[in-house]
């Protein structure tokens, strides 16, 4: 296959990735990365594809590949790391992250997920200079998010709790509410395959509400949509 031909391959498969086609994303990789098993590139489309599907382990092993052969360039170093965090490695998304930011220093990407890293171990103070420096650089792609001290939080809580319809009221009496930061790393690895580490969005605590009660009352997703909870 001519090299021509791999490039028109590669052009097709991020066209594919950009409508989240990433099936078709995927096939096209793979077709790049047999005719040119050296391809970064190819690598790095197969990668982004696979991140796309949600297929974290397979999307690591070949970013992976990626940055062995493109040592000094930080993008596959962060694909790497995202699909290490999306894992619950968060220790080795975080090194990958460090070299990445290390290579290149104006790099919004990076900076928005070392945040993300940073929010894991505890360092909030950390995070929020980090993604001060992603929105700095990109401020459309990386707003500054908003935080919310535990005693406003519980208030919204409680607020929201009281104001859900009657039925959901009486299913809460047999339930316990607790609020935490972040979805705990045990928590997460709980299930095979780990859970999203953002899984518990902080914006999202009165709508997850009505729609997990939905859930424990038996009500479908279309359900819950007719509700307005979706």
């Amino acid at each position: 296959m001519s090299q021509r031909t791999v490039s028109r391959l590669l052009r097709k498969g991020w066209d594919a990735l950009e409508t989240e086609d990433y099936d078709g994303a995927e096939s096209l990789g793979r077709r790049a990365l047999l005719a040119d098993p050296d391809s970064v590139e190819a690598r790095l489309l197969l990668g982004n594809a696979l991140l796309g599907r949600e297929d974290y382990p397979a999307a690591a092993e070949v970013l992976h590949g990626a940055v062995e052969r493109a040592p000094d360039d930080p993008e596959p170093r962060t694909d790497l790391a995202i699909s290490l965090f999306q894992m619950c490695d968060f220790r080795g998304a975080r090194t990958e992250i460090e070299s990445a930011l290390g290579l290149r220093e104006k790099f919004a990407d990076g900076h928005y997920w070392m945040a993300l890293c940073l929010e894991r171990e505890g360092d909030y103070w950390g995070a929020d200079r980090e993604y001060a420096r992603a929105h700095a650089l990109d401020p459309e792609e990386f707003p500054l998010p908003v935080r919310v001290s535990l005693d406003d939080f519980r208030r919204i809580l409680q607020d929201a709790v009281e104001h859900l319809p009657e039925e959901f009221q009486g299913a809460l009496k047999n339930l316990s509410i607790e609020v935490e930061d972040l979805p705990g790393e045990e928590l997460l690895r709980d299930s095979d395959p780990p859970m999203d580490p953002s899984l518990l969005g902080l914006f999202e605590g009165v709508v997850t509400i009505r729609h997990e009660v939905g859930h424990y009352l038996g009500l479908e997703e279309d359900d819950l949509e007719r509700c307005g909870y979706e």
